[in-house]
């Protein structure tokens, strides 16, 4: 007989964590006492039902037991909705046999176009809130020509013109109680969400997932033990969901959840050295052939940039990419070269990072030549003052207003750039391929910034938000989400924070951080677009944007323009792991940000 769950999950969205934090601190796992008292309550019941049900089969074991409710049986709610469930197991394994097993029919959805979007609302005018690549699954429930998300926030197109985006597939959960899926002629299931929604449809009740990648013998895939939904991903797991090893595939206390339908198996996040660079190698390949498809360089029409890295770190090193690499992209799609120093390009490349320019001017042609050109009408470029970037061009051949509308344009957000994240890997590309990682095992990572931002988000009533911005409540809900993960990298400006990691480590956490310039309470407000900027200040936040780019599991806040390019190259680096979901977690908008 299967075991009922009864322990208690962390689950949702984490939205209020303080009482997620209060609910660990106060009262742990439910009382023993309590679980004893339900079971001795319902024994009698549940004795005289297993008994019935050998003699008699399941319609009298059922017949028995809504005798037993009928005549008022000393019971409170929750104990008749388990004694309930144990009914409904009991009945079926006696009518069925001890290795048949219960089955349930759904539908998923598979991603069929590459990087499909999901949107706030049934609606292509809608806010995007994320994608999904080619071969995902998903769930929910269709809507005329939309499916509406089940396990998480947002809706995707089904259609669009003559282009299938989602493409259905029925599929049969099975619960295996003996043997392994592949015994049965079904699969593991090695999909987070799809462990879910199995547990749900086979009448386990909702919870919450935990993952488990370590070496010791475990099925490949979801299964119960103990009443704890897990799903593992280990090197001595087999496709069918048995084990090499003895690790006791279906028994009395673990079951496995299997499918009809077979699922590539994740990765678990981490990425070696070998994987980076090859991920690296074909995203350069891409973002070659995009340029190629752009217009080829104008003598007519040159721009010259003389911002460097420094400069980079100084505004802002999260907004100055935000800016920079669709305005790059722009200017490819115009035909206009980028002409840099060679001072400028030997500084860039010894920092780690890949070219983005079309022509490198020798000092004397540069000192000649860059004063002279008239400056560039493009408003973002006066908070780098006049003389930053100039432009060699007709009247008209570069401006705000064709910009913008290149940016909105399908041929940014689609073909040949698909946005900027690629743009940005292939900035960053020397670096992450180089780079130390800051565990040499799947990690998170927390980025945690508030002091600069303080006066504006408070000024746009939004102050209260960053009150979660720590790494205390970071770690509340790494431990609601991902309970197995202790490994934690810590991108901060804030000396307090770092102070709570350490101590925090005592708590079988173990946390990383770069040695770099931090202020208590983090940055002070007089740095905001002029940050310190040395050699020093330049490793330091390189090096954080490529611990966070690694991490398998991300906690940040969407109010920083550092920690949005930090997810976007995340997601590029991770493009072919096909690591679970979820990933991300926005803790200033509290939701999921895959």
């Amino acid at each position: 007989m299967e075991t009922v769950p009864l322990q208690k999950e962390l689950t949702g969205d984490a939205r209020d964590l303080a009482c997620a934090v209060r609910w660990q601190g106060a009262s742990g796992n439910p009382s023993v006492a309590s679980v004893h008292t339900r079971w001795r309550s319902s024994w009698y019941s549940i004795a005289a039902l297993i008994l019935v049900g050998c003699l008699l089969g399941g319609c009298g074991a059922l017949f028995w037991h809504s005798q037993l409710l009928a005549q008022g049986h000393p019971q409170d709610a929750s104990n008749n909705a388990v004694s309930k469930m144990i009914v409904s197991k009991v009945a079926a394994s006696a009518v069925l046999g001890a290795d048949k097993v219960t089955t349930a029919k759904r539908m998923e959805w598979v991603v069929s176009n590459y990087n499909v979007k999901v949107r706030q609302s049934p609606s292509i005018q809608s806010r995007q809130l994320g994608t999904k690549p080619k071969g995902t699954i998903v769930l929910g429930k269709r809507r005329g020509l939309w499916l509406s998300l089940v396990q998480e926030i947002g809706w995707i197109r089904i259609k669009l013109g003559g282009t299938k985006l989602l493409e259905p597939r029925p599929v049969e959960y099975a619960r295996v109680s003996k043997g392994s899926c592949g015994d049965s002629g079904r699969y593991a299931i090695t999909s987070l969400g799809v462990c879910e929604a199995a547990s749900v449809a086979l009448g386990n009740g909702p919870g919450a997932v935990r993952l488990y990648t370590g070496d010791e013998a475990r099925p490949q895939g979801c299964y119960i033990e103990n009443g704890v939904l897990w799903m593992a991903i280990n090197p001595n797991g087999v496709g069918d969901g048995g084990c090499r090893g003895p690790c006791n595939v279906g028994t009395l206390t673990r079951t496995l959840l299997c499918s009809s339908q077979a699922y590539h198996i994740p990765g678990t996040g981490f990425l070696t050295s070998g994987a980076i660079k090859s991920r690296m190698k074909a995203l350069n390949q891409s973002v070659a052939k995009s340029f190629l498809r752009c217009k080829k360089p104008k003598k007519s029409c040159r721009v010259l940039w003389s911002k460097g890295i420094k400069d980079f770190v100084r505004y802002g090193f999260g907004s100055a990419l935000t800016f920079f690499q669709p305005f790059r992209a722009y200017l490819a799609f115009t035909g206009c070269s980028l002409v840099v120093s060679e001072h400028l390009a030997k500084e860039w490349a010894q920092n780690g990072l890949a070219p983005f320019w079309n022509v490198e001017s020798p000092m004397q042609e540069w000192m000649q030549e860059q004063p002279k050109a008239p400056t560039c009408p493009i408003s973002f470029l006066k908070h780098w003052g006049p003389e930053a970037v100039r432009c060699e061009a007709r009247r008209g051949a570069v401006s705000d207003e064709h910009r913008l509308a290149f940016w909105r344009s399908t041929y940014y957000n689609k073909s040949p750039f698909q946005g900027y994240t690629d743009l940005l890997l292939q900035t960053l590309g020397p670096r992450l391929s180089l780079a130390k990682q800051p565990f040499q095992a799947r990690y998170a990572a927390f980025h945690v910034r508030r002091g600069d931002l303080i006066p504006a988000m408070y000024k746009q009533g939004k102050g209260h938000r960053l009150d979660g911005i720590t790494v205390p409540l970071f770690t509340a809900i790494l431990r609601a989400r991902w309970p197995e993960l202790n490994r934690i990298f810590v991108a901060t400006d804030d000396e307090h924070q770092v102070a709570m990691a350490a101590k925090m480590g005592q708590e079988n956490l173990i946390f990383n951080w770069t040695q770099e310039r931090r202020w208590h309470g983090g940055a002070p407000v007089s740095q905001s677009k002029d940050h310190v900027h040395t050699d020093g200040d330049v490793t330091a936040v390189l090096d954080d944007m490529v611990a966070l780019a690694g991490a398998a599991v991300l906690i940040g806040g969407s109010d920083s323009s550092f920690f949005n390019v930090a997810r976007l190259l995340n997601l590029g680096l991770h493009m072919d792991s096909q690591r679970p979901y979820p990933w991300c977690y926005d803790a200033f908008l509290h939701k999921v940000c895959d």
